[in-house]
């Protein structure tokens, strides 16, 4: 995960990055070993990919909130924008 702060004169000017805060966080074994069955056995039901999909967020909010707090700023005075890359299914 990155903490990232952007700037930009004007529009038409270049985009500038400065990395505040970075750190990684290990997906819980239980989920990964689901998710990684549903990949390599490519079949599911709609219930279970509904059942991934809301742990998948739990498991990323969580570890937002904690990557926010180890690092001591504020996602709501601090952060305008959250970003994901999302996890691959099919």
């Amino acid at each position: 995960m990155v903490h990232v702060h952007f700037t930009q004169d004007h529009p038409d000017a270049a985009l500038h990055m400065k990395l505040l805060h970075y750190d990684e966080y290990a997906m819980p074994g239980a989920l990964k070993k689901r998710v990684l069955r549903l990949i390599k056995e490519n079949r599911t039901s709609p219930e279970e990919i509904s059942i991934v999909n809301i742990q998948l967020g739990e498991v990323i909010a969580d570890a937002i909130q904690n990557f926010a707090k180890t690092n001591a700023f504020s996602l709501a005075d601090d952060v305008d924008l959250i970003a994901g890359q999302g996890q691959t299914i099919w």
